[in-house]
C-alpha cells in the first residue's frame, strides 16, 4: 500500500494525523517511537518542523532550515545532511508531540541554531560527505555546543 498517497489525502481534506517517529534524526526534540500530531498548512516557515517524501520513497519529519520560492532545504536537528525537497512534497507540519495523552508543542528554534544547523549541512557536501571531518569543525562544534548540548544532547550529532 502507498502510505503517501493515504497521508496526502487525509491532510488534504484538513484532518490531522497523528505518527510515530522512527530513529533519532530529529533528537533531542523528537525521539524515536514519540508520537507527533501532523497538519495541513498554507504556508511553512524557516524553522518549523515538516513532513515530507525524500527520493520518492521515504517519509521523513525534519525541519526547514533554508528555503527559497521553488525549494525548502530540511534537516533533522541530530543530522548533517540536508534535503531539498520541492514545495508540493511536503505534506504537513508537525505541530506538537503527544505524551501521555498531552499535546507538547516544539521546541522553537532560534535563528542562530538554524544558520548553524544549514552550515553543517553545506560543510558536509563541500567535506565530500566526510562525516569525520564535518565532526571537527569549528561550525559543528558551535553547533554542538550552542544548541545540542543545551537541548540535553551530550554525545552530539549522531546520525
Amino acid at each position: 500500500m502507498d502510505y503517501t498517497r493515504v497521508i496526502e489525502f487525509i491532510l488534504s481534506v484538513n484532518l490531522d494525523i497523528k505518527l510515530r517517529i522512527n530513529g533519532d534524526s530529529m533528537l533531542p526534540d523528537l525521539q524515536n517511537n514519540e508520537i507527533v500530531k501532523i497538519v495541513k498548512c498554507d504556508n511553512y516557515e524557516l524553522g518549523d518542523v515538516v513532513l515530507f517524501v525524500y527520493e520518492n520513497k521515504y517519509l521523513l519529519i525534519h525541519r526547514i532550515v533554508s528555503l527559497n520560492k521553488d525549494y525548502y532545504f530540511c534537516k533533522g536537528d541530530n543530522a548533517f545532511k540536508i534535503e531539498q525537497i520541492p514545495h508540493k512534497n511536503v505534506y504537513g507540519k508537525c505541530v506538537c508531540k503527544i505524551r501521555n495523552d498531552k499535546e507538547i508543542q516544539l521546541n522553537k528554534i532560534d535563528r542562530k541554531t538554524l544558520e548553524l544547523s544549514y552550515k553543517i549541512g553545506i560543510l558536509l557536501k563541500e567535506l565530500s560527505y566526510d562525516y569525520e571531518k564535518v565532526k571537527v569543525s569549528d561550525i559543528y562544534n558551535e553547533y554542538n555546543n550552542y544548541y545540542l548540548k543545551r537541548r540535553g544532547l551530550d554525545n552530539g550529532i549522531c546520525t
